[in-house]
């Protein structure tokens, strides 16, 4: 589990690719933002390369990601 403020930009390009989108989140207590592209770039982009923990799968994202443009009073 991460003890970083997680991403929550749906619409990020680099999203996919972001270590702050694609960790697995603590559920009892974790930090969220939302972070913007300035540009193609952003500057609280983390590279996947540097995860020390584990990472949710890109298919479990796109589950999450489509309940929540359902709902979007139920985010994690």
């Amino acid at each position: 589990m991460p003890d970083i403020s997680m991403c929550r930009n749906m619409e990020c390009k680099l999203r996919m690719n972001c270590y702050r989108y694609r960790a697995k989140p603590n559920s009892f207590r974790q930090s969220y933002g939302t972070f913007y592209l300035v540009g193609d770039k952003c500057n609280y982009f983390w590279d996947l390369g540097l995860a020390s923990t584990e990472l949710e799968t890109i298919e479990n994202l796109e589950i999450m990601e489509a309940q929540s443009k359902q709902d979007p009073d139920k985010q994690n």
